[in-house]
């Protein structure tokens, strides 16, 4: 029929361009991971109007002869692998990259080997001229012009401002596993970042950040068989609006949604709803338990075994923040000195210096409105919540008996009885074995009537027919699907809830006095179990502000 054709090379170049170069960050980032991989310890990018107009990437490294420099834009041309892709350990098989910036652009390429430059320049694809000039250690890339034989492309994309910004995300992503490495980006001229060599991860996210990263992250560290999992995250409490999640496969900056969403839960009971964790994390595995080719620009990855990566992900952060010692206990002196040479492979954080500082956690603690303990401190004004610190240490004590087996329960002298409708009797006969578990002993009795004989041994005063009607409807709001663990969380939030000390209750003094020595003895405590903080600190400084004293 002659439908059917073959593409000619032409077209075909350019369809390839399009899945692997999408924007000017596709561009910086090809470049610069070549750079990377050609050992550069200096890497610097200029942009003009965002990259829109032009994109110069500059470095230091390992550079090419007249023929290779030539070889480096023909489709699948590589320095870095013969035939086995699972064994990549570079930045990798990247046929595409530079044929494919060259086919959608005017790229000229300048490089020195062995006192000889070469200089390279590709026009839509086609090298239109090689010549030897002189030209210092490494390699430049110059790339103008991009889609210009796109036009639908080109208009559509974004603003300068906006691609700017495209572009410092991926320079910053880059920069953080390659610590050792200066990178600088300019736009028109002027300073966008500046990148110093440094010895540890947390002070490059303090170049990026600010100063405050310091006091909001922990270092995480966890090593299983040929799993290692290490990195900074935000301490308890600390999130932002926004997400800010940097995930990292041997080095590799790249997107995993499985990954992401168990360090996303992993703060399910340490920062409020609406909030993000911080997170920078590197794992580090065998090359053939990573797929880094599922996505043309590298920007995907799938792992083997991912969802089990992922529990050992979110053991290692809930064992993280479980030690967390609030700092209403400790001070901090800013202080950090290098790290050592006996740090792990990634150096995450130079030492603190700590030195303890205790709050006298004593009276006289005022209560005011019935919910908020205050006492005035040397430094200002402290403030707990006292439902929601009584109400984390009656989680922290369920959570330890039902990991132990050992869930206490109490017989009631009079068994209730509660009725309900036909479709919440089924969910509740299809969840009494869950209901066992957590210290419950309820039994059918009659057509829509149950009998609770005993409850979890913390609910004093507290209505267990409320409680178990509470406790069906969140279980009925968990997606199918969901697994035992994340129902009996959600149960041990509620009965915890329940049993808190209430916003109106008054409490005496030796039962405040009680409470905050609980809280002095175990470590973790600075949420709720919905992740809303149990206390917070306000300064002489702040409050002489507000009066503007200051």
């Amino acid at each position: 029929m002659g439908r059917i054709k073959i593409l000619p090379p032409r077209v075909v170049k350019l369809i390839a361009a399009g899945e692997v170069i999408t924007s000017p960050a596709s561009v910086v980032k090809e470049l610069i991971e070549n750079s990377l991989d050609a050992g550069s310890r200096f890497v610097e990018i200029q942009l003009w109007e965002g990259g829109k107009r032009k994109i110069r990437v500059r470095d230091d490294g390992w550079g090419m002869d007249r023929e290779d420099a030539k070889l480096a834009f023909h489709r699948y041309a590589t320095s870095k692998l013969e035939d086995d892709l699972s064994s990549i350990k570079s930045y990798g098989f990247r046929g595409e990259a530079l044929p494919s910036i060259a086919s959608i652009s005017q790229v000229t390429l300048i490089t020195h080997y062995q006192g000889v430059g070469t200089r390279v320049r590709v026009v839509g694809g086609e090298v239109r001229e090689v010549e030897e000039i002189g030209a210092p250690k490494g390699t430049l890339v110059e790339v103008e012009n991009l889609f210009f034989n796109l036009p639908v492309r080109r208009r559509n994309l974004k603003t300068a401002s906006q691609e700017l910004n495209r572009i410092t995300e991926v320079v910053v992503k880059e920069s953080l596993p390659h610590l050792g490495i200066h990178f600088q980006l300019e736009n028109d001229g002027q300073e966008v970042l500046t990148l110093p060599p440094r010895g540890d991860l947390l002070s490059r996210i303090i170049d990026i950040w600010g100063e405050e990263m310091e006091s909001l992250l922990l270092p995480l560290r966890y090593e299983e068989d040929k799993l290692r999992i290490e990195g900074l995250i935000s301490r308890p409490g600390e999130g932002r609006k926004f997400p800010l999640c940097y995930l990292y496969f041997n080095s590799r900056p790249a997107r995993n949604s499985i990954l992401a969403r168990a360090f996303q839960e992993s703060y399910s009971t340490y920062v409020g709803k609406g909030s993000f964790p911080l997170g920078f994390i590197f794992f580090s595995l065998p090359s053939q338990e990573v797929d880094v080719n599922i996505h043309p620009g590298k920007e995907e990855v799938r792992v083997l075994k991912v969802k089990e990566v992922g529990e050992k992900l979110r053991k290692a952060v809930e064992e993280t923040l479980s030690q967390v010692k609030p700092r209403i206990f400790m001070e901090e002196k800013k202080e950090r000195v290098s790290p050592t040479e006996e740090a792990l492979p990634l150096p995450i954080a130079g030492k603190t210096r700590e030195r303890s500082k205790e709050y006298k956690l004593s009276p006289p603690f005022l209560q005011m409105r019935k919910i908020f303990l205050v006492r005035e401190e040397e430094e200002g004004l402290l403030i707990i919540d006292q439902h929601a610190l009584h109400e984390r240490l009656i989680y922290e004590k369920l959570k330890e008996e039902i990991s132990g087996k050992k869930v206490s329960s109490q017989t009631l002298i009079f068994p209730l009885t509660v009725e309900f409708s036909p479709w919440d009797k089924r969910f509740l006969e299809e969840n009494l074995s869950l209901l066992k578990e957590i210290g419950f002993d309820i039994e059918p009795f009659g057509k829509n009537t149950f009998i609770i004989r005993s409850v979890p041994s913390l609910l004093k005063k507290v209505d267990a027919v409320s409680l178990l009607t509470d406790l069906l409807q969140e279980w009925k709001k968990i997606p199918p699907g969901k697994s035992w663990g994340e129902k009996v969380e959600e149960a041990l939030k509620i009965i915890a809830c329940h049993s808190a000390v209430r916003m109106g209750d008054t409490l005496q003094e030796k039962e405040i006095l009680a409470l905050l020595k609980e809280w002095r003895e175990r470590k973790g405590v600075v949420t709720c179990p919905h992740g809303r903080p149990v206390f917070i600190h306000i300064s002489w400084k702040e409050i002489e502000r507000r009066f503007d004293r200051r």
